[in-house]
Order: C-alpha cells, then sequence, then structure tokens
C-alpha cells in the first residue's frame, strides 16, 4: 500500500466512517467495552497482534477480556493512539488502509505513562449491514 494522497475512489463519507471505526477501536478496548469492541469486526472478522487475537466476534471478546485481566493483574492500563490513516480502495464495499499506533501503558496507580511501542496497523475492511467494519486488523512492528 502507498501512503498517497486521498484515494479519489473513496467517497468522503466512506472515509469519515473509517476513521469512526478506527477511534471506537481505542475508545471501546481502551474503555474495556470488550463486547462492543469485538463488534467492530465482521462476523468472520479476524484481529491479529502480537499479544494475540482472535477471530470472529466470540474469540475476539474472549481475547479482549484475557487481555484486559492479565493488564488488569500488572496494574497496567492501555491507551492507543491512532493517527495518520491512509485509504485505498480494493472493490465495491471493500477498502484497506494503514494506521500509525503508538502504544503507551499507564500505571493505574501512579497515572504515569509508559510507551509498549510503535507500530502499524493494517486493515482490511467491509462494509456490512451495520456499516463498516474491520475484516482484518494485524500489527506490523517497524
Amino acid at each position: 500500500m502507498g501512503l498517497s494522497p486521498r484515494d479519489p475512489a473513496i467517497d468522503p463519507v466512506d472515509a469519515l466512517a473509517i476513521y469512526d471505526l478506527i477511534a471506537d477501536y481505542s475508545f471501546h478496548y481502551d474503555g474495556e467495552a470488550l463486547a462492543d469492541f469485538a463488534a467492530l469486526f465482521t462476523e468472520e472478522g479476524r484481529l491479529e497482534t502480537p499479544a494475540g487475537g482472535g477471530v470472529g466476534h466470540a474469540e475476539i471478546e474472549a481475547w479482549a477480556v484475557a487481555r484486559w485481566a492479565e493488564l488488569s493483574a500488572q496494574g497496567r492500563a492501555p491507551r492507543h493512539f491512532q493517527t495518520n490513516t491512509r485509504l485505498e480502495h480494493v472493490g465495491a464495499d471493500q477498502l484497506r488502509g494503514k494506521t500509525q499506533l503508538l502504544l503507551v501503558w499507564i500505571d493505574v496507580a501512579t497515572g504515569t505513562p509508559e510507551v509498549k511501542f510503535v507500530a502499524s496497523y493494517l486493515d482490511d475492511y467491509r462494509r456490512t449491514e451495520e456499516g463498516w467494519r474491520f475484516e482484518r486488523r494485524r500489527i506490523a512492528m517497524p
């Protein structure tokens, strides 16, 4: 995927919906609204991270619940900062994207932030009856 100016084949309304989807990913996960987080994916959607992931709503939600329990036990809370999204038209009701990620862990006791890593999300999006959803979201490390 090239990092080029806006793809003229993408309706700006669709682009805005994708940007909202990306923001919802951070707000739902970081806010521990994990069923809502999983619902951001298609029924067969795939999440791939260095810490795991899943396929489909049930697996993604189960992974997120377990991951949150693990982080909570360590006294940490995640904050995902996503920026510089580029989108590419793939086909009818399909887009592809790349978004830069800064993952910060917050020490719950002190509020101290710690940069965990910088990476990119590589995404495949699909328009569904519910709106745009992640068909596949994976982390690419630099």
